[in-house]
């Protein structure tokens, strides 16, 4: 695009270079920040960082992509070409919380580590219908901040979208396997490993996973299903 696009919104518009009156209608493809691996190709990153809570900007970095058709219209007396990008990741919402208010106030999560019965990340072809091959990473680590972050909502004992981690993985029937690191204000380690049944990740779905991360034992496996 020749324009410089700055801010977040639901639309905007491209300035693109090239004479585009042959067809009247183009196919669009949006294959992320990662353009260093081949036309219409896909990384979806087995390490990813979110550097605050409630936030997606390393979406891009860490695998989101897109397709479109791209139709010929006439709006306001100006024409051009309209699409409606369909993303064909799939996304995971981590909704983090802590019952206590001193662990709110002290605990520091530090990275997510997520592991796949089947791969989940890797290099992918992006087509109209979506990503094909296999990829070839079973595992995705989220890593938190800088070196952890406390709770960004140290108001509440439940889970808040405020303090929510977002994961970028490949769409597919996969049971995971996610251990948390959190670190207390010692900067002791400590880790809580729960396992969930296999659930089909759709295209463009977001999944919301709560977990209590304030529990007082952070040893052994948690079987929990998923969330509505």
């Amino acid at each position: 695009s020749q324009n410089t696009i700055n801010e977040s919104a639901p639309r905007t518009t491209f300035l693109v270079d090239g004479s585009y009156t042959g067809k009247n209608q183009y196919d669009v493809y949006y294959c992320g920040t990662n353009s260093g691996v081949g036309e219409k190709k896909v990384v979806i990153a087995d390490k990813q960082t979110q550097v605050a809570f409630n936030n997606t900007k390393h979406f891009g970095a860490a695998g989101d992509c897109g397709v479109a058709k791209a139709t010929n219209t006439t709006v306001s007396g100006k024409s051009g070409y309209r699409f409606d990008l369909e993303h064909k990741a799939s996304y995971l919402c981590f909704l983090p919380y802590m019952a206590f208010k001193v662990q709110r106030a002290n605990f520091r999560i530090q990275r997510i580590e997520i592991t796949s019965d089947n791969s989940i990340a890797g290099t992918y072809d992006l087509t109209q219908s979506g990503l094909s091959d296999a990829g070839s990473s079973k595992t995705i680590t989220l890593n938190v901040g800088r070196d952890g972050l406390k709770l960004a909502d140290q108001a509440t004992a439940t889970k808040s979208i405020k303090n929510s981690l977002y994961v970028v993985i490949a769409p597919g029937i996969h049971a995971l396997k996610v251990k948390y690191t959190v670190l207390d204000a010692k900067n002791t380690v400590m880790e809580i490993t729960k396992s969930y049944k296999s659930h089909n990740f759709g295209d463009n779905k977001i999944c919301d996973i709560p977990v209590n991360l304030g529990v007082r034992h952070y040893s052994g496996h948690n079987y929990y299903m998923w969330d509505a």
